[in-house]
């Protein structure tokens, strides 16, 4: 009863502070610096672009995964690379304890962005280096995802269209198709997107 007295004077002391004043919307939270699972079954795979832990859904920050829809041509013949994508994700957490670093927030998404390991190991890193995520411009993955592309590891093996493209397609918005792999006309130069 006492606490509840407490918190009563207290509120009534932030309300007297500013008579006739309507009541300010409280600023959010700040973000936490690090997300990490208390247990490894904690963390899951959303889509091929991020991780789930407990509430908190982060996307890889610094590189663009295949979407989970995505297809790659190789030998003239499509794969699901995208699939394939999302499944060695789940395969690099699978049992481990993941911990995020949490960067930031994309606007009004509640979804969180931020460098992600398992064990120990930057999954993002690895899905750059096996050329299943483009590293972004101006990031620790650009120059990753150019040494990839140049040993035409994963989806650079063949051809592809670019992960953003094929997302904003998905989302409505009329894109033309940005190419990309052994197949493009210049298949390395557009790999490190800005």
């Amino acid at each position: 009863m006492m606490l509840y007295g407490l918190a009563a004077v207290l509120m009534g002391s932030a309300v007297a502070a500013a008579p006739g004043d309507s009541p300010k919307p409280l600023p959010p939270p700040p973000l936490p610096p690090e997300i990490r699972t208390r247990a490894p079954s904690e963390a899951f795979v959303v889509d091929g672009s991020g991780v789930s832990i407990r509430a908190f859904r982060i996307v890889l920050m610094g590189v663009e995964v295949l979407d989970r829809r995505q297809q790659c041509q190789r030998g003239g013949r499509f794969e699901a690379c995208g699939q394939y994508a999302a499944r060695r994700l789940a395969s690099l957490i699978q049992g481990k304890d993941v911990a995020c670093a949490i960067a930031g927030e994309i606007a009004q998404s509640n979804v969180l962005f931020g460098r992600c390991a398992a064990g120990g190991v930057d999954l993002a890193q690895v899905l750059v280096d096996e050329g299943l995520a483009v590293g972004v411009r101006g990031t620790v993955y650009g120059a990753s995802s150019l040494q990839a592309c140049l040993a035409r590891r994963g989806a650079w093996a063949g051809s592809f269209e670019s992960p953003w493209t094929v997302r904003a397609r998905a989302q409505g918005n009329a894109v033309a198709p940005k190419l990309l792999g052994a197949g493009a006309k210049t298949p390395c130069a557009v790999s490190l997107k800005g």
